[in-house]
C-alpha cells in the first residue's frame, strides 16, 4: 500500500512539472519539424545524435535511482546517487565538448523548477536579495490612476 500512495504522488508530481522537465524538452525538440524551432533555439548549436546521447544517459540514470528503490537493495539508493557524480564530472565531459554540455545542462541548472527548490537562484554572501521586478507594481498602477499614493487605511499620518 505504501508503495502505490508513493507512485501516484510521483506520477501526479511528475506530470505536475511536465513542462519544467529537461529531458521533455530536449526530446520535444527532436520530434518538432524544422520550421516549428525558433531560430534562436540554443539546442540548434548541437548535434542531433548529441542530444539523444545525453537523453539516454540521463534515462539510465533515472532508470537505475527507480530501479534500485523498487527492490530489497533501496538501502543502495545513496551509493547510486553518489557514484553518478563522478560519471557525470568525468565520464560525460569526454563525450561532450564544454560548450555543449552548456547547452544541454542549461535546461536543468537553470530550471526555474530546480532553483525553487533550492531556495533560489544562487547569490554570494553578503550580496542583498534580489527584488523581483514586479516588486510594488499594483502600488504603482494605483498612484498612476489616483494622481497620489494612497494612503494606508489606520495610518495616523493624514
Amino acid at each position: 500500500m505504501p508503495t502505490a500512495v508513493f507512485a501516484g504522488v510521483f506520477f501526479t508530481v511528475g506530470w505536475g512539472s511536465i513542462e519544467s522537465n529537461g529531458i521533455l524538452q530536449k526530446a520535444i525538440f527532436l520530434m518538432n519539424e524544422n520550421r516549428f524551432i525558433q531560430r534562436g533555439e540554443p539546442l540548434l548549436t548541437v548535434r542531433r545524435r548529441k542530444i539523444v546521447l545525453y537523453i539516454a544517459c540521463q534515462l539510465v540514470g533515472v532508470a537505475a535511482c527507480v530501479a534500485i528503490s523498487q527492490t530489497i537493495a533501496a538501502i543502495g539508493f545513496p551509493v547510486l546517487i553518489i557514484a553518478l557524480i563522478p560519471f557525470r564530472v568525468w565520464i560525460i565531459p569526454k563525450w561532450f565538448p564544454f560548450h555543449e554540455l552548456e547547452v544541454l545542462d542549461d535546461l536543468t541548472a537553470d530550471n526555474s523548477c530546480v532553483l525553487g527548490s533550492l531556495g533560489g537562484p544562487p547569490r554570494f554572501p553578503g550580496e542583498p536579495p534580489e527584488i523581483p521586478p514586479h516588486y510594488g507594481l499594483e502600488r504603482r498602477y494605483s498612484a498612476e490612476h489616483t494622481g497620489a499614493l494612497r494612503q494606508r487605511s489606520g495610518s495616523l499620518h493624514r
